[in-house]
């Protein structure tokens, strides 16, 4: 290319000037792709919203590479939660666009979620995290502190500053850790707040560690001074959370409770009002069906017990309703099988409570005892015996 305007300037020597010339150009072509993404932001085709409070979702930053040419943009982050056993579920990762080290980030969220929250209670949690409007695939953990924050937001319901766009890898103890392409991550999203109207409440928020690599432009220099556009430097979730909503993140006390009105208490709370859902919310025909389904796939064993121990668990009045009875029925639909699973687990304690149910007729009993109990246990013959004697 240098070449080429040497040619035409009509000199027989291709100089530091013309070499000057073609890189500029270059640039000049590539730059069309960042303005035409500020005109979409500027028309609202691409959403990015960067004043007022919303719940479950935020701004993201990342960096865009085109040849030799980068330049950061923020991207629209959004979290839903709701009760079941899936997980965190990354969108982008279920369409094969997410890459390995994006997809790493994600799973690290179930680690930090598990620690923090979910020593007394199970992880009962369905949570999806999508990149809104972004089809060419994501790469990189720098935004896995920013979907975190997102699930703490959804989770207590408290919203999130959308002034303030964020960066930063975490790992599963919640410690924000550095990332690249921070200049040019502040940059894309100051030129956004810039072109909107800077009034003091816009931001990013980086790790600690990246405020040695900061190189930014007079421009955002000088804002910083006047106070129209703030850098905010984090080293741990709990200080990010605080920047973003306003309200304490919540530490534990010696007895493991976190503060009242914390952020982290009302994640707290519903994640444990996800827990108490499972049998109590699902109609008890939608279980036997899936008891009975399970049962015919010969997947034996496992939804026995769960049906079992569901109905010993019961209150004596909710046995007999519509529930019990469709539990008791199943029961004794496989009473057989579930006398001789226990036998072979040899859990005297819940065999004879099996037994109490009479799911098997005596004359069953009987040729349970004497034909497939020779080698067991002195005190599971014992409570056969007594199972026996109680259907005299």
């Amino acid at each position: 290319e240098a070449a080429t305007w040497a040619k035409i300037s009509r000199s027989k020597t291709v100089t530091a000037k013309f070499i000057d010339k073609a890189l500029e150009q270059r640039v000049e072509r590539v730059k069309k792709y960042d303005e035409r993404y500020m005109e979409m932001i500027k028309e609202n085709t691409l959403l990015i919203n960067t004043s007022g409070f919303e719940v479950g979702q935020l701004n993201g930053l990342t960096v865009l590479t085109i040849g030799d040419y980068s330049f950061g943009k923020p991207a629209k982050i959004t979290v839903n939660t709701y009760t079941g056993k899936s997980g965190i579920v990354n969108i982008e990762r279920e369409i094969d666009i997410s890459g390995p080290s994006h997809s790493k980030g994600v799973y690290i969220l179930s680690g930090y979620l598990g620690e923090m929250f979910a020593q007394d209670i199970p992880l009962c949690l369905t949570a999806s995290i999508c990149f809104e409007q972004l089809y060419n695939g994501v790469d990189g953990d720098s935004a896995s502190s920013t979907e975190l924050y997102g699930l703490l937001s959804s989770l207590s319901g408290i919203p999130i500053n959308q002034s303030i766009a964020v960066t930063g890898s975490v790992n599963q103890k919640g410690e924000i850790q550095p990332i690249g392409g921070v200049n040019e991550k502040i940059e894309g999203f100051f030129q956004i707040c810039k072109m909107r109207g800077l009034d003091g409440s816009h931001g990013v928020m980086i790790p600690i560690q990246n405020v040695d690599n900061l190189q930014l432009s007079d421009e955002i220099i000088e804002a910083v001074k006047n106070k129209k556009f703030h850098i905010y430097s984090v080293s741990t979730i709990e200080e990010g959370i605080e920047v973003l909503t306003g309200v304490p993140a919540g530490k534990k006390d010696k007895d493991g409770h976190f503060p009242a009105g914390t952020v982290n208490y009302l994640v707290y709370e519903k994640l444990k009002k996800y827990a108490k859902i499972p049998f109590r919310k699902i109609r008890f025909a939608k279980i036997r069906d899936f008891l009975e389904k399970s049962y015919m796939l010969e997947s034996f064993g496992l939804e026995e017990e769960i049906a079992v121990l569901t109905y010993l668990e019961m209150p004596e009045d909710r046995k007999d309703t519509e529930t019990g009875k469709s539990i008791l029925l199943f029961l004794k639909k496989y009473g057989e099988y579930i006398v001789d699973l226990y036998i072979k687990k040899q859990d005297v304690k819940i065999l004879a409570e099996v037994l109490e149910l009479q799911l098997v007729s005596r004359k069953e009993l009987r040729n349970i005892f004497f034909i497939r109990c020779q080698d067991a246990d002195e005190s599971v013959k014992k409570c056969l015996m007594d199972g026996l004697k109680k259907q005299f």
